[in-house]
This record gives C-alpha cells, sequence and structure tokens, in this order.
C-alpha cells in the first residue's frame, strides 16, 4: 500500500481551489460527511459564507473498509427545498456519497452538490467538484495517531509504523508516544 500524507497547510489549499470551483453556484447550506468532511466542511462555510450542519456515516475500521456504509447521525435541521453542498474529505470507493444522495433526496433537498477534495480513481461515485485524484492511502493531518495505531497493528511493529509516517514528512512532535 502506498500512501500520501497531505499537510495541514496543503489541505488549506486544496479547499481554497476547492471553493474557487464551486464559486457561483447557487447554494444554501453544507451539509459535512462527519467524521472526514467535518474539516473539509468547516473550511468551506468559512470561504463560501453557508451554514453547516453534518450526518455521521460508518464504514472504515482502520485503513479498511469493512461494512456498507450506515447512517449513524442523521441531520437534525430542515433543509426541505434547498440546494446543499455534501463534503467529504475523499472520495474513496464512492460508497459513502452513494449511501448520503439519496438520504439528503428523502429530506426533499431541491438539489445536492457532492464535493471531495480528494478522489480515487476507482470510486463508483465521482464527486461533482474536487481538486486531485490519486490512489494512494491519503493520511489527513488530522488522523496522524490513528494512522500510526492502524500501521504498527498492521507491521505488528510501532518503530516501523513511525518509520513510515516521518519517511512521509510527518514531524516526530506529530506523533504518539
Amino acid at each position: 500500500m502506498e500512501f500520501i500524507k497531505i499537510s495541514w497547510e496543503r489541505l488549506y489549499t486544496d479547499c481554497v481551489l476547492l471553493s474557487k470551483k464551486i464559486k457561483g453556484t447557487q447554494v444554501d447550506e453544507i451539509v459535512a460527511i462527519s467524521r472526514g468532511g467535518v474539516v473539509m466542511g468547516r473550511l468551506l462555510s468559512d470561504f463560501l459564507s453557508l451554514p453547516m450542519s453534518n450526518i455521521s456515516i460508518t464504514s472504515y475500521i482502520g485503513t479498511k473498509q469493512e461494512k456498507e456504509p450506515v447512517i449513524t447521525q442523521e441531520l437534525t435541521k430542515d433543509i426541505k427545498n434547498k440546494t446543499i453542498i455534501l463534503v467529504d474529505d475523499v472520495a474513496d470507493t464512492g460508497k459513502t456519497f452513494k449511501k448520503a444522495v439519496p438520504y439528503l433526496e428523502s429530506l426533499g433537498v431541491k438539489k445536492v452538490i457532492t464535493v471531495a477534495p480528494y478522489t480515487k480513481p476507482h470510486a463508483i461515485f465521482l464527486p461533482d467538484f474536487s481538486v486531485e485524484s490519486t490512489d494512494k492511502w491519503i493520511i489527513f493531518p488530522y488522523e496522524v495517531w490513528e494512522v500510526q495505531a492502524e500501521l504498527a497493528s498492521m507491521f505488528h511493529n510501532e518503530e516501523k509504523a513511525k518509520e513510515i509516517l516521518i519517511s512521509l514528512g510527518t514531524k516526530d512532535w506529530e506523533l504518539h508516544k
């Protein structure tokens, strides 16, 4: 498995680029898919001056998609007849978006615009707006400890996990001790 580590600066820059692609599109609100899409949703909320809410969908255990996506937290606000940006951090398999879009449509939205800064070429659902496609496993700056634990488990070696992350540009101070 190949990895790519996204820095905070790159994530911010890619979200700025994403907002510029979206700008001019009539939108009422952002719905972020928690957990991964919340950071991007918050940034886009600022850049596009839009309110944000979220839903939670789970399907991953570590680096493996273990089950079909399940909505574990529903939307609590009325979005009927609104145009919504649905944002996640990555369209990996595309299954999360395929679960979320019909869910939002069932709530009576006028239109769902899908957004993820990163996509995978094999995804069964590609968002309307994205910045980059990669086949590498993306390590986001907000999940370094989580990935470190997963790599340590995968290799049965904590030092190997740290070595991999440092080789990808992770600073020693970012690692869980």
